[in-house]
């Protein structure tokens, strides 16, 4: 995990460095997939521009729809 973890944070460090932004906060969290023994990470990303995404342990990157 410790890699991964790394990758997650470098590829959240890489999307504030291409937007020129900061990051304000992270959080870790690791997810059950439901009805299975899967289980999986996720990386949760604010930055200093109000935008939030979500970085999958497989590096697929969610943005949150602003409501």
């Amino acid at each position: 995990m410790d890699k991964t973890a790394k990758n997650m944070i470098n590829m959240a460090d890489s999307i504030a460095t291409i937007n020129g932004v900061e990051i304000e906060r992270l959080d870790l969290n690791r997810v059950h997939w439901k009805d299975s023994r899967f289980d999986y990470y996720v990386l949760s990303v604010w930055y200093s521009d109000g935008k939030e995404i979500t970085i999958r342990e497989d590096c697929t990157i969610v943005e949150k729809e602003e409501e």
